[in-house]
């Protein structure tokens, strides 16, 4: 595939119903991670309750599959398919209109077994492990059904295939259904553009990036130079260290997805947020500080139990580290698209930052451990230390997302991706009818196409959700309109991911005054237990470094006076 070469959407029936287009680049990598035992699929859980007297209203048959239609009438990915075209390493999406108008068998399930919420949490583990749920034929697909022994109660779960989907789209998909269920439309349809019109703002996000708007020869020269640079920076960037791990299991054995969530109290989290206000920086900058003393605080246990040889240990002390993480790229994108709407589009439009920190954080010999058996925070990091490499993240992640050449970075490297993603799956399935998963394999998630080097985790911070999810609904249907009794309520809307071989995904949000740590973990190459003592561990920072930023900032400003 060429990287300047981007298709939209084309007709290809008499009828004018039925449209196509080939996946873009970053979609494509991704079609073929979720071929590879659905793994990247993303997966929604919305955790509802009614308002007294309106339970049946909200939670009808009727009502559920009302809004669905209209829901996918207003985001039509959510209603397409994939099909690989045959003799040929492509994939491209089909659009049916009538899909949009009407449920397949399949696509719409209602669950009459959610007795308590361990049964809730059965059903969330068959998303995240069970068979794969998506396939060409559903990129979408809704189970919903009510908790038996709570009045008003009700669940909802919506596997997405990620290369529809991000955040953003997903967060998009929780507000306009609780949107649309509390408005108790009976009506199947809604008043939306025509379809030829509303597929011209789904294109790939190639086809969006700014220099889309240059001419060829210069597009080019951009594209070469910044192979350039980009290949500079992958030769420094070597060595690095993550946390121990078990063996790596063959291709064939599927991946067992782990979510693990750590709340902060609300005084907790009112504290961090106040301490990166004051210190200047964000959560999503000093993430990968804190995951540096966290892995830190593990590894100096271990080595004082013995678990660490000196070798290893002084390797782990030389070594940089290394992060990788998804970023928002729809600020980036085209102007005219944004400004229409294209923040809240469902469709897949991030890209990929890596950063390279100092080496581990340790402690001299001499300092004595802690009642947990680790070196005191203040011994590994001391506070302006800490703060000088938070800046160092931010520094360069700015130096990324306003580099020239952003765009034409986002570019190289996704042919090689996608080359090992579609390696990766075809071998899955070998491996699945039992002719052998052969030598030019790659599991998906390697970051070697990135760079040589070992990434200590993957990760990002998502801000606080409130922004974008209301929790009572019917919202008002402007600024200036009233606001209206609320008839549902959103307790909760989890978003989780079936991992991919290998990933360890540190990440945090805030939601009703409350910060959540959660990690995304292959529980076959990580121990859960270690990684939850990792987390402790990069809470417990948090709460030392931030949590004690902001009156610190105020009595050094008094000691100035």
């Amino acid at each position: 595939m060429n990287l300047l070469d981007v298709e939209g959407w084309r007709r290809v029936d008499d009828e004018g119903s039925t449209f196509r287009r080939p996946l873009g680049l970053t979609e494509y990598g991704f079609y073929w991670d979720t071929v590879f035992n659905g793994v990247a699929s993303t997966a929604t859980h919305l955790e509802l309750q009614a308002e007294k007297g309106f339970e049946d209203k909200l939670f009808s048959k009727e009502n559920l599959e009302a809004a669905w239609l209209r829901l996918k009438q207003r985001h039509p990915l959510l209603g397409a398919s994939t099909e690989q075209v045959p003799d040929k390493e492509r994939v491209e999406f089909v659009l049916r209109e009538n899909r949009l108008f009407s449920i397949l068998p399949g696509e719409f399930n209602f669950l009459s077994d959610l007795n308590t919420a361990k049964d809730v949490e059965h059903f969330t583990e068959v998303v995240l492990n069970g068979p794969p749920l998506l396939d060409d034929t559903f990129l979408a697909r809704v189970w919903a059904g009510p908790q038996l022994d709570t009045p008003g109660r009700f669940h909802i779960f919506i596997p997405v295939v990620h290369h529809i989907t991000d955040g953003m789209g997903n967060a998009t998909v929780v507000r306009e259904l609780c949107q649309e269920l509390a408005s108790l439309s009976p009506s199947r349809r809604v008043q939306t553009l025509p379809l030829s019109t509303r597929l011209q703002t789904l294109l790939p996000v190639e086809a969006l990036q700014p220099p889309t708007r240059l001419s060829l020869p210069r597009r080019r020269w951009r594209i070469v130079i910044a192979k350039v640079i980009a290949g500079l920076r992958q030769a420094k960037m070597t060595g690095g260290h993550t946390l121990p791990a078990r063996a790596a299991p063959s291709l064939g054995v599927s991946v067992k997805s782990r979510i693990q969530n750590m709340r902060l109290s609300p005084q907790e989290t009112k504290a961090v947020v106040t301490g990166c206000r004051a210190l200047g920086i964000t959560l999503g900058n000093a993430l990968p500080v804190l995951s540096q003393l966290g892995v830190s605080r593990v590894l100096h246990r271990r080595r004082r139990r013995g678990e660490i040889a000196d070798d290893e240990w002084e390797h782990r002390r030389q070594q940089p580290m290394h992060f990788a993480g998804p970023v928002n790229y729809r600020p980036y994108l085209d102007r005219a698209w944004l400004a229409a709407g294209g923040a809240h589009e469902v469709m897949l439009a991030i890209s990929f930052s890596a950063l390279t920190l100092p080496f581990l954080p340790t402690a001299p010999a001499a300092v004595e451990a802690d009642v947990t058996g680790a070196p005191p925070l203040r011994s590994l990091l001391s506070p302006e230390r800490f703060l000088a490499r938070a800046r160092m993240a931010q520094v360069r992640g700015q130096a990324l997302l306003g580099h020239p050449l952003l765009h034409e970075f986002h570019l190289v490297r996704l042919p090689e991706r996608n080359r090992r993603a579609r390696l990766g799956a075809v071998a899955w399935q070998a491996a699945q009818r039992g002719q052998g998963a052969g030598t030019t394999a790659h599991r998906p998630g390697e970051f070697s196409t990135i760079a040589p080097c070992v990434f200590t985790n993957g990760g990002a911070s998502l801000g606080n959700r409130d922004h974008l999810l209301p929790r009572e609904y019917p919202l008002p249907r402007g600024d200036m309109a009233p606001a209206l009794s609320p008839r549902l309520r959103l307790l909760s809307a989890a978003h989780s991911l079936r991992c991919r071989p290998g990933e360890l995904y540190l990440g945090a949000s805030t939601s009703q005054g409350q910060m959540t740590i959660f990690t995304c973990i292959d529980a076959n190459t990580w121990d859960p237990q270690l990684v939850l003592e990792w987390m402790e561990e990069v809470k417990d920072a948090a709460l030392f470094y931030l949590g004690n930023a902001a009156p610190k900032e105020r009595d050094s400003q008094l000691a100035r006076l």
